[in-house]
């Protein structure tokens, strides 16, 4: 399961001592702790599994898989039933074998048989998704906010009610989705001026929509917000009225920065259309905004908390295509993939490599023989396994999904179905 998701190599179960091993209830998975891909992809799987539940119980997808310890990288957890609930954290493993080029899971006897409550759902838990899965968040133009699924099979959960599951009362205006340690954070601008944030545990659960601007400062009207992870903490970018943008950052323990004017280190911009962004593991965090003068713009922000000046895309990317409209961006190992619409039949993508230079932007629909129509959004969101996943919402109902694989080609457009006229769209893969 992990591996089809996360790669890595299968070590079998005789690959380091212990008795579990010698029983045949321990797995070990092979990763290299000194590569930060490899690493990044552990700490995701660890979280994950270490997450408590919407009911707060720790480590919930631990303990439905019957895992009792699990060792990597000169640390040990002890999960087993018998030991007292305070001494299950994380303590330094002094072993012969340090575990840095490989985690170590042993099992309970139920979850090695499978006969844990993981293995006995019916239907299949879907918090985990093999092949880049994806959590879809999605607005109507009759105010409703939707949620689905795309399972690693393709077959899609079906739209279900975020507003009837939170209670929430607003009309949204925008919508954004980032996953952060294995939960999806879900970001609202509201017709109501206020800026709304909720999560989805991994266990499907949702908590109820809070006022970011009761902790980060009230700021007006928000038109457009995009969000990432980095490093853990959760990054939001907010257009007020088109004319400023604004950054926070919800740190993990819940608390968030000031709202603050990015344009006073990026340089000022005026009549700004839409913002997307992308964080990355080494603390980067890259914003691309398109302006009405028809425009495409591009900041960096550093490792020190300095963003560079605006950058034309572009002219960077050597192709002018006309004004961009919608925006949606992502990472993936280490460089930012970025999707514009340009209007009718012209949705285009194009990367950034982390030494800064651009690849074109090139029509999606020339790829892959499509034909999207007008669209109202777009969004974007890689998975670990390279793969990039594409939504473009249309004027004329349709939700359509493709993926970008690795080798770079795309698949056809689907339809995702619909819970009503689509008015705004995120996508964020686990």
């Amino acid at each position: 399961m992990i591996m089809s998701r996360m790669g890595g190599g299968n070590l079998g179960i005789h690959a380091c001592t212990g008795h579990e091993h010698g029983e045949g209830r321990a797995w070990d998975w092979e990763m290299d702790a000194a590569k930060p891909g490899d690493a990044t992809k552990v700490e995701q799987v660890l979280n994950w599994l270490l997450a408590a539940d919407g009911d707060g119980n720790r480590h919930a997808m631990a303990r439905r898989l019957g895992i009792g310890n699990i060792i990597w990288n000169r640390k040990s957890i002890t999960l087993w039933s018998n030991v007292p609930d305070q001494e299950k954290t994380w303590v330094p493993y002094g072993g012969n074998d340090p575990h840095t080029n490989h985690v170590h899971f042993a099992f309970s006897w139920p979850g090695a048989r499978r006969e844990t409550s993981w293995f006995r759902a019916v239907p299949k838990p879907a918090e985990w998704y093999p092949d880049g899965g994806a959590q879809v968040l999605a607005s109507t133009t009759s105010g409703g906010l939707f949620h689905n699924t795309r399972f690693g099979t393709g077959a899609w959960q079906g739209f279900d009610d975020v507003k009837r599951r939170t209670g929430a009362g607003f009309t949204p205006v925008d919508v954004a989705s980032a996953m952060v340690r294995g939960e999806q954070h879900a970001l609202v601008a509201g017709a109501d001026t206020e800026l709304w944030h909720a999560i989805r545990r991994v266990d499907g659960s949702w908590t109820p929509f809070g006022n970011v601007e009761d902790f980060a400062g009230e700021v007006g009207y928000i038109s457009r917000v995009t969000a990432a992870d980095v490093q853990g903490s959760l990054h939001v970018v907010a257009l007020v009225a088109g004319e400023h943008v604004l950054h926070t950052v919800r740190s993990p323990n819940g608390s968030w920065t000031p709202l603050h004017n990015l344009e006073v280190f990026a340089g000022q911009v005026s009549g700004v259309v839409d913002v997307a962004a992308a964080g990355f593991a080494n603390g980067e965090f890259q914003l691309s905004i398109s302006l009405a003068d028809g425009r495409l713009l591009h900041t960096l922000r550093r490792t020190d908390g300095w963003w560079t000046s605006w950058g034309d895309v572009e002219a960077a990317t050597h192709t002018n295509p006309g004004a961009p409209r919608s925006l949606a961006a992502t990472s993936i190992d280490g460089t930012m993939h970025l999707v514009a619409d340009y209007g009718l039949n012209d949705i285009r993508h194009t990367v950034r490599h982390a030494n800064g230079s651009w690849e074109p932007l090139r029509n999606i629909n020339a790829v892959n023989d499509g034909n999207t129509g007008t669209l109202v959004d777009v969004a974007a969101s890689g998975s670990t396994t390279g793969e990039l996943q594409v939504l473009a919402a249309t004027t004329s109902g349709p939700l359509w999904h493709s993926i970008r694989r690795t080798n770079g080609q795309w698949t056809r457009w689907g339809d995702t179905g619909a819970p009503g006229r689509i008015s705004r769209v995120g996508i964020a893969i686990h």
